[in-house]
């Protein structure tokens, strides 16, 4: 299920998104498998990421294939959310409002700004 839905994410990368982010993405759909089980703690994903992108990078397309035929059949349509507000939760003191409209969200900040409590709102059932 989370590579269907990798798949489906490589579809919205076209040829506007700069080269680089597309070979990350082909990048890591080459190397799901030796990705998925990795965790965040000690940085190891994104150690095994560079090591995999200092052995492979001059080797991965920049083109994103589409989705094969069977697959594509099977899957169901992605719903983009377009807001989330999150707040009184966590490292929210008072209601934040997030605009996820873009064809591309990149979250980050340092350590304590809520990156967690942000995604820990994304799965949250309402």
């Amino acid at each position: 299920m989370i590579l269907a839905e990798y798949r489906r994410f490589l579809q919205t990368l076209t040829n506007a998104h700069p080269q680089e982010w597309r070979k990350v993405a082909n990048l890591v759909l080459l190397h799901f498998d030796d990705l998925l089980p990795l965790t965040t703690a000690q940085g190891q994903r994104v150690k095994k990421f560079v090591e995999l992108a200092q052995a492979n990078w001059e080797a991965v397309s920049a083109d994103i294939q589409p989705i094969p035929a069977q697959a594509a059949a099977t899957s169901n349509p992605i719903h983009q959310l377009k807001s989330l507000r999150v707040g009184p939760f966590r490292g929210f003191a008072k209601p934040e409002d997030f605009d996820l409209a873009s064809s591309l969200v990149l979250i980050y900040g340092p350590n304590g700004s809520g990156k967690s409590s942000f995604c820990e709102a994304l799965n949250m059932d309402y």
